[in-house]
């Protein structure tokens, strides 16, 4: 072993000492060496070469070991939901989406409830908005989770219901709504 390195072959070609190492990933790499400079000089030549690849190794490695340790921190998932709750039978539509994610658009019925699940990002910007369209209210968009607001109160559901008159937050651990987007204004 060479510094964490062992040897495959060293030999001698063109005027040169080629010494090829490898490591458990099965990279080899090939250090070349001229045969008239002294071992004294080309020791410490060789040595350097081993550390500028262990580091152009490691550049890589850490990038993959700091994405992983933010997937791992992460914060847990929510669920959000969004029920129609209109009068008189009405059916709305629903389209809701976040700057990744499309979850497409659809056709509620009175009751009806959709919900999808997500992590909230690594830079706590994490936003899903919808957009809902019945009746007279055509293309109203509100921001059903957005992290700087809702990551207290929404620690893993947040429930939206649609009335009449609006966009109503239900707080789980009461069940009481509390009126967040008037649409009549």
């Amino acid at each position: 072993m060479l510094f964490g390195f062992a040897y495959t072959s060293i030999n001698s070609q063109n005027d040169q000492i080629v010494l090829q190492l490898s490591e458990e990933s099965n990279n080899v790499y090939s250090l070349h060496c001229p045969t008239y400079i002294s071992s004294y000089i080309c020791l410490p030549s060789l040595r350097d070469s081993v550390s500028y690849i262990k580091m152009k190794m490691q550049a890589r490695i850490i990038p993959a070991m700091l994405i992983l340790s933010m997937l791992m921190f992460t914060s847990s998932a929510i669920l959000a939901t969004v029920r129609n709750s209109l009068d008189n039978n009405k059916k709305m539509t629903l389209h809701c989406r976040s700057k990744d994610d499309d979850l497409g658009t659809r056709e509620m019925s009175p009751g009806e409830t959709y919900s999808w699940s997500f992590r909230p990002n690594f830079w706590h910007t994490t936003l899903f908005y919808c957009t809902v369209s019945q009746g007279s209210i055509q293309g109203y968009t509100f921001n059903a989770y957005d992290h700087q607001r809702d990551y207290k109160r929404c620690e893993d559901k947040c429930f939206w219901d649609i009335f009449d008159d609006g966009i109503y937050f239900r707080f789980e651990e009461t069940g009481e709504v509390d009126l967040y987007y008037d649409w009549l204004k």
